[in-house]
């Protein structure tokens, strides 16, 4: 969503090779990075305890 409102953005009065771009790769990556981290963090394993909430906050947080 930021990557929308970044290209709204037009700085310089314009000059094309000041203008903000972004690589389809990264971009991509950015995107999916998030979910796979949240699922490993969700998905920890059987009956939670203090160790695991402790890992899955800190991956959830690392996500975010």
């Amino acid at each position: 969503m930021h990557y929308i409102g970044n290209c709204a953005i037009i700085p310089y009065d314009g000059q094309r090779i000041l203008q903000l771009t972004y690589r389809a790769g990264y971009t991509i990556l950015s995107l999916f990075m998030p979910i796979i981290v949240l699922v490993d963090a969700v998905i920890g394993g059987g009956d939670p305890d203090i160790w695991q909430l402790l890992v899955g906050g800190t991956f959830a947080g690392a996500a975010i």
